[in-house]
């Protein structure tokens, strides 16, 4: 299926790191959600869904902060690893990126190559 959300999920599985390989995938209408995991059990997942309303995010415990990348205002969620989300307004929906494992750095440069395909497609 070449659909943006394919295309998105495929561009999104190409630019994981090594050792990853995809557990679990639902695609539906409201809903995207892969998740992959490598031997260490360490999971890496993208989740979209349409922006319509109000967003919840569990920041309960978490250290939270605003950031900005690629000029998307986006909000970083630390706890039991890292999770980031943003907004599209072009597309009108929200992403998610969630790391069990991964360093700060590497989750923001994973986060940042997917904010590029999206601003260049």
């Amino acid at each position: 299926n070449t659909s943006p959300t394919h295309r998105t999920t495929d561009f999104f599985e190409n630019t994981l790191p090594d050792g990853y390989t995809l557990v679990s995938s639902t695609i539906t209408e409201h809903l995207t959600l892969v998740a992959y995991q490598n031997e260490n059990g360490d999971i890496v997942q993208l989740n979209i869904t349409p922006a319509e309303g109000e967003i919840r995010l569990d920041t309960e415990d978490a250290l939270y902060s605003e950031i900005e990348l690629c000029e998307y205002k986006a909000i970083l969620l630390e706890e039991n690893g890292y999770q980031v989300f943003w907004h599209d307004e072009s597309t009108g929906a929200a992403y998610t990126v969630q790391a069990t494992a991964l360093p700060k750095e590497q989750i923001l440069e994973l986060v940042q190559k997917i904010m590029i395909y999206l601003q260049e497609r």
